[in-house]
């Protein structure tokens, strides 16, 4: 619970989502677009499919801490950017890393996707990086 308690610090203290930056030549539609991607959408399922089938061995509390990293993310995101599709999409990903973080899964795409948002980018399409 230290990697999620530390993650939910960096969302609600340290303002990792207000530090993102979306770069000019994209629009929300776009990066939405790319996300959609056919390598992306299956790399990001493959993960969440492997964390759901692991998730039988989350405390409660490992779960509910995820669930408030899930919404602290989205909240920050959407007061940033009112998109709630994009703040979904964040969401979403925070709720990967906690998830990995939680069941102790080190897998090199969650990594690179938080790596992603420390470097203050939104992971889109072929750029897990």
């Amino acid at each position: 619970m230290d990697t999620q308690n530390r993650l939910l610090s960096m969302i609600s203290d340290e303002n990792i989502v207000e530090a993102i930056s979306i770069r000019t030549e994209y629009s929300i539609a776009q990066i939405l677009d790319e996300r959609d991607s056919e390598e992306f959408s299956q790399r990001w399922m493959a993960v969440f499919n492997l964390l759901e089938s692991h998730k039988n061995r989350m405390s409660k509390d490992q779960s509910d801490l995820s669930t408030q990293i899930r919404e602290a993310a989205y909240l920050r995101a959407f007061a940033r950017w009112k998109s709630p599709d994009l703040a979904a999409c964040i969401s979403d990903d925070f709720g990967l890393i906690a998830d990995a973080a939680a069941l102790g899964i080190d897998d090199p795409w969650i990594n690179a996707m938080m790596q992603s948002y420390s470097n203050g980018a939104i992971p889109i399409g072929t750029e897990v990086n």
